[in-house]
C-alpha cells in the first residue's frame, strides 16, 4: 500500500476522469471554437499564403527573409492564442455562467477536473495544429526544417506555458462569456500585433521592435524564427517568456485580476548558449507577493519583481531580472 494519501475524495473512482475528458471532447466538437478558430482557419491563411505568386522570394527589406517564412511563425503564435485566450476561457466561463462549476462542486468530483479537461483538451488541438503548420509548410510549400530544433521545441514549450498560463488567468477571473471573451480579445489584438500579424517585426519602428521583444508573442515569434534559421533562440526571449508564464500563474491561482506589463528590466550574461538549455523562473519572494496582492485588492497598481535564469552546462548562463506592473482591472 502506498504510504501517500489519494488527493480525491474516496467516494470518487478515478476512470470518473476519463469520462469526463471524453464529455469534454464532445463538447469541443459540437461547439468547435477552438477547432475551427484555433486549428482551421490558421492552416487555411498558411494554404492561401503559400499559394501567393512570389511569396517564397526573399525579400531585401526583410533581411532577405521571404514573406512565407517571415509569417510561418506568427501563425502558430495566432492558433496558440485563439486556444489559450479564447476557446479556453470561453468554455469555462460558460460553465460558470450556467452554474454547471458550483453544481459540480456538490458532487465528489473535483471541479478542478474540469479546469484540467479543458486544459488538456486545448493542449490537444495545440499539438494537432501545430503538427499541421509544420507538415503543411515543410512538405506542401518548400519551407525548410527548423534548423535548431533543440531551440525551436523549447521556444513551444515556453510559449505554450506563457500563453495558457495567461488564459488560464483569464478563465479565473471572468464571471460571464461576455467577460471572458472582452478580457480575451483585450489581450489578443495588442499581442498579436506585436507579434508581427499586421506589421512583420522586422518592418517595425526600431521603439516597436523592442517593445515587441519584451510581450509574450513578440518574444515566441523572435525565437521561432531563430530556430528556423539555424540559431538557437535568445536567452532574452526565453526568459521572457518564462517570466510572463510564472507571473500570470501566480496570479491566476491567488484568483486575482490585473494587466501586466513590464516597467524595467535588465540582462545579465555570464557564458554562451549554444545547445540544449533550461529556461527557469524563480517565485517572487513571500513578503514581496503578499504586498502586491495587498495592493491590488485596495484597487492599486502593484510592482513584483520577478528573475529568470538559463541553466548551461550545470551553471547560470544568463540571468534575467523584471519589474513587472500589475494594474487592477477598471482601476
Amino acid at each position: 500500500m502506498s504510504s501517500h494519501a489519494s488527493l480525491l475524495p474516496a467516494r470518487t473512482p478515478r476512470s470518473a476522469f476519463g469520462k469526463l475528458l471524453e464529455s469534454e471532447a464532445k463538447y469541443a466538437w459540437r461547439v468547435p471554437v477552438g477547432l475551427i478558430f484555433g486549428v482551421a482557419a490558421p492552416v487555411l491563411v498558411l494554404v492561401i499564403l503559400g499559394t501567393i505568386p512570389g511569396v517564397n522570394r526573399p525579400v531585401k527589406a526583410l533581411g532577405g527573409l521571404t514573406y512565407f517564412s517571415i509569417y510561418f511563425p506568427i501563425l502558430i503564435a495566432v492558433a496558440l492564442a485563439v486556444l489559450s485566450l479564447i476557446s479556453l476561457p470561453l468554455h469555462l466561463a460558460n460553465y460558470r455562467e450556467q452554474g454547471i462549476l458550483r453544481r459540480l462542486s456538490t458532487t465528489p468530483v473535483p471541479p478542478a477536473w474540469m479546469l484540467a479537461a479543458q486544459v488538456i483538451i486545448n493542449l490537444v488541438l495545440a499539438a494537432l495544429v501545430l503538427g499541421i503548420l509544420v507538415v503543411v509548410g515543410t512538405a506542401g510549400f518548400g519551407l525548410g526544417a527548423p534548423k535548431a530544433p533543440g531551440g525551436f521545441t523549447l521556444a513551444l514549450l515556453l510559449t505554450i506555458a506563457a500563453m495558457f498560463a495567461i488564459g488560464l488567468w483569464v478563465s479565473a477571473i471572468a464571471r460571464s462569456t461576455g467577460g471572458a471573451s472582452a478580457i480575451g480579445q483585450l489581450l489578443f489584438y495588442p499581442l498579436l500585433f506585436f507579434a508581427g500579424l499586421w506589421l512583420p517585426r522586422e518592418s517595425m519602428a526600431p521603439v516597436l521592435r523592442d517593445i515587441s521583444d519584451w510581450t509574450p508573442l513578440g518574444a515566441s515569434v523572435r525565437s521561432l524564427q531563430s530556430s528556423m534559421l539555424g540559431a538557437f533562440p535568445s536567452a532574452q526571449s526565453l526568459l521572457v517568456l518564462a517570466a510572463w508564464a510564472l507571473v500570470y500563474v501566480r496570479l491566476q491561482a491567488a484568483g486575482m485580476d490585473g494587466r501586466i506589463v513590464i516597467h524595467a528590466h535588465t540582462m545579465r550574461y555570464a557564458r554562451p548558449v549554444d545547445g540544449d538549455c533550461l529556461a527557469v523562473a524563480c517565485p517572487p519572494e513571500a513578503e514581496a507577493w503578499r504586498k502586491a496582492l495587498v495592493a491590488l485588492q485596495r484597487r492599486r497598481m502593484a510592482r513584483l519583481v520577478v528573475h529568470a535564469e538559463i541553466g548551461y552546462g550545470g551553471t547560470a548562463a544568463c540571468g534575467f531580472e523584471g519589474e513587472f506592473a500589475i494594474l487592477p482591472v477598471g482601476g
